[in-house]
């Protein structure tokens, strides 16, 4: 009984650390994505 609840909690971990993990993707790839765009707007500002 107790090693079930071990091993579902130990599968939510993996499903939990993925999802944690996507989000962080995305997260980068957006900020990256708005700072490049910053960037852009800079240098055209500033030239």
């Amino acid at each position: 009984m107790k090693r079930l609840t071990l091993v579902k909690h130990a599968s939510l971990l993996k499903n939990l650390r993925r999802q944690l993990f996507l989000v962080c993707f995305i997260a980068i790839t957006i900020w990256s994505k708005v700072y490049n765009n910053n960037n852009k707007v800079f240098q055209s500002q500033t030239s």
